[in-house]
């Protein structure tokens, strides 16, 4: 079960970022919490209705083995995205 309260702290967190990145480097900055049971098809919904020209995300830099066993959603959002 997914908790109000952390969510709640994570939209404040992720808002406070990019308003940051926002005011640095002057560009458009669009960020939202989304909650679902596959973290890549969410993600490539969210990119597929809002259309945007660059998607920046991090890893957790497992190395090889771990994105082997765990999967990469970085590595399939870079190969299936067209952003």
């Amino acid at each position: 079960i997914y908790d109000v309260q952390a969510r709640q702290d994570e939209e404040a967190c992720l808002t406070q970022v990019a308003a940051k990145v926002r005011e640095l480097a002057g560009v458009p900055v669009h960020a939202e919490v989304r909650v679902g049971g596959n973290v890549a098809a969410e993600l490539r919904a969210a990119v597929e209705q809002e259309a945007p020209d660059l998607v920046v995300m991090a890893t957790h830099g497992r190395g090889m083995l771990g994105r082997w066993w765990h999967g990469s959603v970085s590595d399939d959002l870079a190969h299936s995205l067209g952003c």
